[in-house]
């Protein structure tokens, strides 16, 4: 089969794409991208066009990528033998807004990841289209988010991402060296829509450096720390916020620790001792600590 078409965004047209073929999978989800049946990408002209000759016939993902959008789209396309026909306009639904610190001051740099928010769903939803082609009908799927995509603040803190998800509620990721991560939810936009005076507020935060020594009085090798905010920030805005980190070696660094009390939980693993042995269950420790703003916190955690 031949698969050719064109794509477009609000009927301009969509030039540089990075079009490729995968196999169809039921699973919707990262590892589901990671099938190692992959054709070679091809470029979309400045009409927008692309082609993909001699193809086995069945069921695809034709993603799409570009450097301008923020997501990835995935199409579900049924290429039957022969020419088959498949144009589509993508919407650019975009958010726009800026980053600051708590003085109302801009963060340049700051990076920027949109994700669905919806419980127990992916950043690859999904909606369902109608295709037509010149051989024979077939179903499209669309599903948009780039789970490694990223869009950094300008000079000035402002933002404009575009090819965001609309009819979903989102979660705006912003993190920046220095500032304590912040998750900023979305209300679902239309499609097309430009969300704007979006405000992301950043506390400045410290370093935390955690050693960890286990019972033998080495390097903690295989474990994970986990941190939950108890208090601080603006009434209590800060509370419940979590962070976590692996650690193989007994050293954990994590920037940007904002300041207050939080709760710091370390789980350190240990490999079985002979062959056939089952894994030990793991040793926890869990403390209290506090963040003090401009101070970096050195600790040890000893088993």
């Amino acid at each position: 089969g031949h698969l050719r078409g064109r794509l477009t965004v609000r009927g301009r047209p969509l030039a540089n794409a990075s079009v490729s073929l995968t196999l169809w999978t039921e699973e919707d989800g990262p590892m589901s991208r990671m099938m190692p049946f992959s054709s070679n990408s091809e470029q979309t002209d400045s009409t927008g066009a692309y082609e993909l000759k001699d193809r086995k016939v069945g069921e695809y993902e034709l993603t799409v990528n570009h450097p301008e959008r923020w997501m990835e789209t995935v199409l579900r396309v049924t290429l039957h033998e022969g020419d088959n026909d498949f144009n589509f306009d993508l919407s650019d639904t975009i958010l726009e807004g800026r980053v600051v610190d708590t003085a109302g001051n801009g963060i340049a740099g700051a990076e920027l990841r949109p994700v669905v928010s919806r419980p127990g769903a992916s950043s690859s939803s999904v909606m369902m289209f109608s295709v037509s082609g010149s051989t024979g009908g077939g179903t499209s799927v669309i599903s948009i988010g780039g789970p490694d995509s990223r869009t950094v603040s300008n000079e000035d803190g402002s933002f404009r991402l575009h090819g965001v998800r609309p009819d979903v509620d989102l979660t705006l990721k912003v993190t920046s060296d220095g500032y304590q991560p912040a998750d900023v939810e979305i209300d679902e936009l239309n499609p097309d829509e430009v969300r704007t005076g979006i405000e992301v507020v950043l506390e400045v935060g410290s370093g935390l450096s955690i050693q960890v020594v286990g019972p033998d009085g080495n390097p903690g090798q295989f474990g994970s720390v986990k941190l939950e905010r108890l208090d601080g920030g603006e009434d209590g805005k800060g509370d419940g916020v979590t962070r976590g980190s692996g650690f193989q070696g007994g050293g954990v660094e994590m920037q940007g620790m904002a300041p207050g009390r939080w709760n710091l939980t370390t789980t350190l693993y240990a490999m079985p001792t002979g062959p056939g042995e089952e894994m030990p269950d793991p040793a926890v420790d869990t403390r209290e600590i506090v963040v003090v703003e401009g101070e970096p916190l050195e600790l040890e955690v000893r088993f």
